[in-house]
């Protein structure tokens, strides 16, 4: 069979059997090609993970959220200017899908993800750093 013959099988040829091939070849190129090289180039095991709590999740404006949240993080030293300058700080939804990247080093407002005692990954926003050790919210 010749390249032609074949790449007129798989996009345009309106079969099952066409179909079929199209989903396995994009299983492959996405878990063996694109998946590996963003983890290449992203310098992490995991560049891409799915939001799937709704922990991080604001379902207001940022300042009504802030009103609602403020004692807690002014508590800990995070002035609403310190929040206004973070990645992220309208939270995200679940659901939301988001690009990793390895860190050489962390600081309040990152975000990180780490595997806890769940099968999922656990996301949170650094809110103090004490000995090396993170503590998160």
């Amino acid at each position: 069979m010749s390249f032609k013959k074949i790449w007129n099988f798989i996009w345009h040829s309106n079969s099952l059997l066409s179909w079929i091939v199209n989903v396995l070849l994009a299983f492959v190129l996405v878990k063996f090609v694109i998946f590996p090289g963003l983890g290449l180039v992203l310098q992490t095991t995991h560049p891409v993970v799915a939001v799937v709590s709704s922990s991080m999740e604001h379902d207001s404006s940022f300042d009504e959220w802030w009103t609602k949240n403020n004692a807690w993080y002014e508590a800990n030293g995070i002035t609403k200017e310190d929040f206004n300058t973070y990645i992220m700080k309208n939270g995200f939804n679940k659901g939301d899908i988001i690009f990793l990247k390895s860190a050489k080093e962390i600081k309040i407002g990152d975000i990180i993800v780490f595997k806890g005692n769940s099968a999922n990954p656990i996301i949170h926003r650094v809110v103090k750093i004490t000995n090396n050790i993170c503590t998160t919210w």
